[in-house]
């Protein structure tokens, strides 16, 4: 159920439900990153973020798998491009 999700995990869970090892690997490797990032300096849409997980849950608790690849799909692309604005930020 998408309300007993634990939201520093989903990502995590939703990689491992998809029975790709090397996806699983992935996610763990770039939520890592993004905690890096975070405890220097937090996102200050964290709303977007919010709804981004969301979407994923929603897919997967909806069992629609098209849908929910690309819901994490999104998720990973913007995931990547917040890291790379605080990675090069002034």
């Amino acid at each position: 159920m998408i309300s007993d999700c634990d939201p520093s995990n989903c990502s995590h869970l939703c990689a491992e439900a998809s029975g790709k090892p090397m996806l699983t690997q992935y996610i763990r490797n770039l939520r890592d990153k993004a905690r890096m990032a975070y405890v220097v300096r937090m996102e200050k849409k964290f709303e977007r973020q919010a709804l981004e997980h969301i979407a994923v849950l929603q897919a997967v608790a909806d069992k629609s798998s098209d849908e929910a690849r690309l819901a994490m799909s999104l998720h990973i692309d913007r995931v990547r491009e917040r890291f790379m604005r605080w990675l090069f930020a002034d």
